[in-house]
């Protein structure tokens, strides 16, 4: 099964049920107001069925999709260990392993980035191996389930562009891979950055060393990619960090 190719930003097109509900619904507009009636009363007497019926198509499709991306990545998974029969009897064979699976399906079907499904399918193949770390593997598939895009970037950037390093008169100089807040806002471009940061900082992709007391001490704080933070990355296929400098 192939994933439906939609672009993250754009709405599905009307299914055939979509598009008569709108045939339908000018239709009696149109007798509504020929027999006598007000255009507006005719729109309000047509529009809940054109609504309910637009909403039950786009539903379908939103359905189908996450069907479609969700066993695409369990497809993914079963070609990494050898094929579905491996995987069904591995998903199964233990309850963390039969959570961790829900938990990669789950994650799985509410996105549509072919790179994070595949993502999702290389950490349910490495949690269900023999040897494998099934624990490490959930926490990987709650952290890849909440990034989007932003969050993507802001952890691209931080792995791929090196800070400023040289500081002020009389303080240390910062390590290659310290960043500053407004370092990170304004390479990576993103917007509420804040909520952006949060969630990164919840699953523990990036830490800081501030004494929390101000913003003003966050803003100074040094920030730091982690090993999870660069394990994400690579599990989204995405560069090695690189000697670029931002200046």
């Amino acid at each position: 099964m192939t994933v439906p190719k939609n672009d993250d930003n754009k709405l599905p097109t009307p299914g055939l049920d979509a598009r008569n509900a709108l045939v339908a619904a000018a239709m009696s507009v149109g007798a509504g107001t020929a027999a006598g009636g007000s255009p507006m009363v005719a729109v309000a007497a047509g529009g809940a069925t054109l609504a309910t019926n637009f909403v039950i198509g786009l539903q379908q499709r939103w359905a189908a999709q996450r069907v479609g991306s969700a066993a695409w990545a369990y497809e993914q998974a079963a070609e990494i260990v050898g094929g579905l029969d491996v995987l069904n009897d591995r998903a199964s064979s233990t309850d963390e392993r039969l959570e961790l699976t829900a938990k990669v399906l789950e994650a799985s079907a509410q996105t549509s980035m072919p790179n994070k499904i595949r993502a999702l399918a290389q950490v349910l193949a490495d949690g269900v191996t023999d040897g494998g770390d099934v624990n490490e593997a959930t926490v990987l598939a709650l952290a890849l389930k909440d990034l989007e895009g932003s969050h993507v970037e802001v952890l691209r950037v931080m792995a791929t562009t090196r800070p400023i390093e040289a500081g002020p008169p009389g303080e240390r100089r910062r390590s290659s891979e310290d960043w500053q807040l407004g370092e990170i806002r304004d390479l990576s471009g993103v917007r509420v950055f804040e909520a952006i940061l949060a969630v990164l900082v919840r699953h523990g992709l990036v830490t800081d060393f501030h004494d929390r007391s101000t913003w003003a001490t966050i803003e100074a704080a040094r920030w730091n990619l982690t090993p999870v933070g660069h394990r994400c990355l690579g599990l989204l296929g995405l560069e090695e960090p690189t000697a670029v400098t931002a200046d």
